[in-house]
């Protein structure tokens, strides 16, 4: 998603990412996902700013969840005004406020 803040114009993106999971002797064996939010510069694509929430192989996957915590860190990260703090997350978690503008 493009996005314009302060400092200029970014794009955000938010990947899912699942890993070693499958049947083994027909047991599922653990799985272990993780949440990333990245944040690129819209014109040079380089990274700006990158946070992630890593799920443990105890634990039940929600992306939602995972969005959250890994918006959270990105924030602490990012040395931007409130509005710019707002839209990210609200880029990254629309069910909290709809979708930024």
């Amino acid at each position: 998603m493009k996005l314009v803040l302060s400092f200029g114009e970014v794009f955000v993106r938010v990947q899912h990412v699942r890993y070693g999971y499958g049947y083994l002797d027909s047991k599922l064996i653990k799985v272990q996902a993780r949440t990333e939010v990245l944040i690129d510069d819209a014109v040079t694509h380089r990274r700006l700013y990158e946070a992630r929430a890593d799920c443990s192989c105890d634990d039940q996957f929600c992306k939602a969840t995972g969005r959250v915590l890994a918006a959270k860190r990105l924030l602490q990260q990012m040395p931007a005004n409130k509005q710019d703090r707002r839209k990210v997350f609200q880029a990254v978690n629309p069910q909290f406020g709809g979708t930024a503008k």
